[in-house]
């Protein structure tokens, strides 16, 4: 088991020092509102179910390979909840925009 499986050493450390006191919802619901709107603007992915499924999905797998990785993070359903709240707020201001 190396240092980084174990949560110790320099990444492991630097990962369980990240603490946002409760403010990582907000950070999670800007990331995913920004993703939305960029995965629109990138002209990548034009049909917003889509947009919304792919954001949503990105957002459940970051929290499951955090689960997993052993950096000292967990999975939080409240971080997918603000992923999703972000993409529905990003998708809601792409119908405002392009109306």
């Amino acid at each position: 088991m190396s240092a980084l499986d174990s949560g110790e050493g320099r990444f492991g450390e630097f990962f369980k020092e990240i603490s946002f006191g409760g403010m990582d919802k907000f950070a999670h619901f800007f990331l995913f509102l920004f993703f939305t709107l960029l995965m629109y603007y990138s002209q990548m992915i034009q049909k917003k179910p889509v947009i919304f499924g792919a954001a949503v999905a990105t957002g459940v797998v970051i929290e499951i390979l955090q689960e997993f990785m052993g950096l000292g993070r967990t999975f939080e359903l409240l971080d997918i909840a603000a992923d999703s709240l972000g993409a529905i707020v990003g998708l809601t201001i792409l119908n405002r925009l392009t109306s």
